[in-house]
């Protein structure tokens, strides 16, 4: 059965008719048949919809287009295992299919592994805030290893949990074992893609594992050869100058020759390196030299996690280097001339950058602020999720230092609201928004899933702390009172709850309207209040591997947790299933807090009970970077357009009277202009009242 509305879009009650009436034309098929699951499952399939793959490029290094004359030639057996996984995972077939887009369009701008001589490609891949990276860079090296590179190499951020993460997930996509579990790697449990098949040709060699200690080991990684006709050899690695020296160490001892400068390479094993974050850490942020004639100095010493990577590169003759990031603002500022003698090209994405396509399931900055009209001065209105606060400070200033959490604090600052020991009255609301909703998700059938706060207040960890012990106290008292009542407290906090239901739940779920979030009585909901609270654990976020392994130890029960951290939250970790998010931490620079919005990302389900806690003012500076990034895309797709090449984009990025694009030292080869482009008069309309 077909239908069509105005829209020429398949809705959820269009599916749900089409299902009743498949299921009415097969007779006894409504005992057999799961219909929920079914209209879940075409759901997902037809109600997702996904953009163009955009890249610009260049072959002035003499590369050659090549995947499309070989495609059917090689045995896709990686990536059509982690294919079968992903839509196992229930992930939509319209993402699956654009991943498999993306993938080809990575790697085919990548060299043919099997080609011969020396060959060397740079790029970058450019997605949202957790919109998905590690998937599509997983499918990236599924496809990779498949075609014939030999050495992958994934180097994740600065902080052990993130690491664990990584490693966690290309297990899961990859290499489908946890080397933890067993010493005997016939006696190993499959996991993930080995689920869907473990023959011993697509076993994989890993020298890193998932443990708090298990980054790159140099006696460990002695038991593993590389040679081109061997096994994939996959290494997850953070960025920290002496892992990577130990790992340069560790290649410049295998198989390895000198050139007539004295410096160790390694031939005929390609290498795929996979820049996780790119723009963090990996930026040469030293000031360079240049000639008479503009050219920057050969003998130049970069910052030491740049060399190393660009070592790392230099070792091995034939190599391919992939950023991605979300925040490209430092690499494209990168000198695109800079070279050393002794670690070779900087990390320019020079052969290509390739924008992944945003599937229409994706809540990214643009639907949670929305953009700024064409006429620059009204503003299309995003998500009603955002809850402006003021309570945390005794006022917006950034300079403040009186208050619960004022923007100026150090590392001896003790929270307290009105003199007392605490959270403000709008952090109270935040966790009780939270209750709420992880209980309406147990009615929605999501109890398994994963549920996360976060709090985001401060980089210090003492203060850290006493946020912790103060939401600690907080949820305990709730908890308790809901599980046995104090004087009839228990009513008091119920009709605390429901209270938020009614003005702030209710109006938001009617003014979202999506037919993914059915709409709820306050009976239904405070049924579920008390499991829900009971249920929640409060964390410190501090950059551990436990930080990640405890989503991992309740993935078939689901855990609900309140995080709480600073910097370790800033990028790249996933929470899963973020529903509420209290944000005051502030920030100068466009990249690091758009890095912040970990609350970006897939809600399908549940996308009405989300909130975002955070200042005015910081409310507005996302609408600010969300106007410069889009107003970036814009330029990105004008440039695909005219045919131009890397070296052309990141001419023009929109300023800000406060704000800065990323840090000083990564914009010093960039200058400060007032123009006009294409007959567009450029106005100020942004001014800072500080």
């Amino acid at each position: 059965a077909t239908k069509s509305n105005e829209g020429n879009q398949l809705t959820l009650d269009m599916i749900k008719e089409c299902v009743d009436k498949a299921i009415e034309l097969i007779p006894g098929s409504i005992n057999v048949i799961n219909r929920e699951a079914m209209i879940a499952q075409f759901e997902r399939d037809y109600h997702t919809f996904v953009g163009e793959v955009l890249t610009l490029k260049v072959d002035e290094d003499g590369w050659e287009p090549w995947l499309e004359k070989t495609k059917a030639d090689i045995s896709w057996r990686y990536w059509e295992r982690y294919r079968t996984y992903l839509l196992q995972q229930n992930f939509p077939k319209p993402v699956v299919d654009a991943i498999d887009e993306v993938t080809d369009e990575t790697l085919g701008n990548l060299t043919e592994p099997t080609a011969s001589g020396a060959w060397d490609r740079r790029g970058m891949v450019l997605g949202n805030v957790q919109s998905g990276k590690t998937t599509n860079y997983s499918g990236l090296i599924c496809k990779a290893a498949d075609a014939g590179y030999k050495v992958i190499i994934v180097l994740t951020g600065f902080h052990n949990n993130l690491r664990t993460q990584t490693q966690i997930r290309l297990e899961e996509s990859f290499i489908g074992y946890d080397i933890t579990a067993s010493d005997d790697e016939n006696a190993r449990v499959p996991i993930g893609v080995g689920t869907v098949s473990s023959d011993p040709a697509l076993r994989v060699d890993t020298i890193t594992n998932r443990s708090e200690k298990g980054d790159f080991n140099r006696s460990v990684a002695n038991n593993f050869g590389m040679n081109p006709g061997g096994r994939p050899l996959v290494f997850v690695i953070k960025k920290n100058a002496s892992v990577l020296k130990n790992l340069v160490r560790y290649l410049e001892s295998v198989h390895s020759d000198r050139d007539k400068e004295g410096n160790y390479f390694i031939s005929d094993i390609p290498i795929l390196l996979i820049d996780d974050e790119a723009d963090q850490g990996s930026v040469d942020t030293k000031k360079m030299d240049f000639d008479i004639d503009g050219e920057p100095d050969p003998d130049h010493d970069p910052t030491t996690i740049n060399r190393r990577i660009r070592k790392i590169l230099y070792i091995f003759t034939q190599s391919a280097y992939v950023g991605y990031t979300a925040t490209p603002f430092a690499n494209i500022f990168i000198h695109d001339k800079a070279k050393s003698t002794k670690y070779g090209e900087d990390l320019f994405p020079r052969s290509f950058i390739t924008v992944m396509p945003t599937p229409s399931n994706y809540i990214g900055p643009d639907t949670v602020f929305g953009l700024k009209d064409d006429d620059g001065e009204s503003r299309q209105s995003g998500l009603p999720i955002i809850r402006t606060i003021d309570d945390y400070a005794a006022s917006d200033d950034l300079n403040e230092r009186v208050g619960w959490m004022p923007p100026k604090h150090d590392t001896s600052h003790v929270p307290l609201y009105k003199g007392n020991n605490e959270t403000p009255p709008s952090l109270r609301q935040a966790v009780i928004a939270f209750v709420i909703g992880c209980a309406i998700r147990i009615i929605r059938g999501q109890e398994k899933k994963h549920n996360s706060m976060l709090i985001h207040v401060t980089r210090f960890i003492d203060v850290q702390e006493n946020v912790y012990r103060q939401v600690s106290n907080l949820l305990r008292d709730i908890q308790q009172i809901l599980l046995y009542g104090e004087e009839g407290s228990k009513d008091e906090i119920l009709h605390e709850m429901e209270d938020l239901w009614q003005l702030d739940f209710i109006p938001t779920n009617h003014e979202i309207n999506d037919d993914q979030c059915p709409r709820h009585t306050w009976a239904e909901v405070s049924e579920k209040i008390l499991s829900s609270a009971q249920s929640i654990k409060v964390r410190r976020i501090n950059g551990t591997a436990g930080d990640v392994l405890d989503y991992e130890k309740h993935k078939k029960t689901g855990l609900n947790v309140i995080a709480i951290g600073g910097d370790k939250l800033s990028r790249g970790l996933t929470l899963e299933g973020l529903i509420v998010s209290y944000f005051t931490r502030p920030t100068k620079m466009y990249d690091t807090l758009m890095q912040m919005g970990r609350w970006f990302g897939y809600r399908d389900g549940f996308i009405d009970v989300c909130r975002l806690y955070a200042p005015n003012e910081l409310v507005e500076w996302f609408e600010h970077i969300t106007d410069a990034s889009d107003q970036l895309k814009r330029e990105f797709l004008l440039m695909c357009e005219m045919g131009e090449t890397p070296a052309s984009f990141g001419q023009r990025v929109q300023t800000h009277p406060v704000l800065m694009v990323t840090s000083q030292v990564k914009m010093r080869y960039t200058t400060e202009l007032t123009c006009s482009y294409q007959g567009v008069i450029s106005e100020t309309i942004v001014y800072s009242r500080k």
